[in-house]
């Protein structure tokens, strides 16, 4: 890991939104999920605290979706939701507890199915987050996952990056 625990930016970031209001943007970078020297219950609380503080959450994965991370997002999302319940927020402001989720994917290993960039990270999250209640051929806790993260986030976004390059990473 190149990050431990919980770091946030100093400086806040104004911007105006295309309504005229003032936005605040706070960086905020978390150490890894599951890492080999944090424990399961270290990893879900970092998590679950900056999901909480985050209108826009990035969850920067290598390759591909794998189906243990979204196992991940749903148990670390869970503790957040479970807060947002027990504080009392008015459930009235959005119908879903947390606001964006980008599946920022670097190293992507398959352009000629999905496009580099936004539109190709969405329409690859888009089908990868797919379920049907009606289809036999999807097990039930692969439907439940996906039903659980659209049910939780206001938008879900995709972003897929190349890989840079040899000469980089060497």
């Amino acid at each position: 890991r190149h990050t431990t625990g919980i770091l946030m930016w100093s400086d806040i970031f104004l911007h105006d939104s295309p309504t005229g209001e003032k936005i605040a943007i706070v960086l905020v970078d978390t150490q890894g999920l599951f890492d080999n020297k944090a424990s399961t219950q270290e990893s879900l609380k970092i998590f679950a605290l900056s999901t909480l503080f985050s209108s826009f959450l990035v969850l920067n994965l290598n390759d591909v979706i794998q189906e243990n991370q979204l196992e991940y997002l749903q148990t670390a999302t869970s503790y957040g939701k479970l807060i947002f319940d027990i504080s009392g927020t008015d459930s009235k402001l959005s119908e879903k507890p947390f606001q964006n989720l980008l599946f920022l994917i670097r190293d992507w290993i398959n352009p000629a199915d999905n496009a580099y960039g936004l539109a190709g990270g969405n329409e690859y999250v888009k089908e990868y987050l797919k379920f049907d209640e009606d289809d036999d051929e999807q097990s039930a806790s692969l439907k439940e996952v996906r039903e659980y993260i659209h049910e939780t986030f206001d938008n879900i976004y995709g972003f897929l990056l190349p890989h840079p390059g040899n000469a980089i990473t060497d």
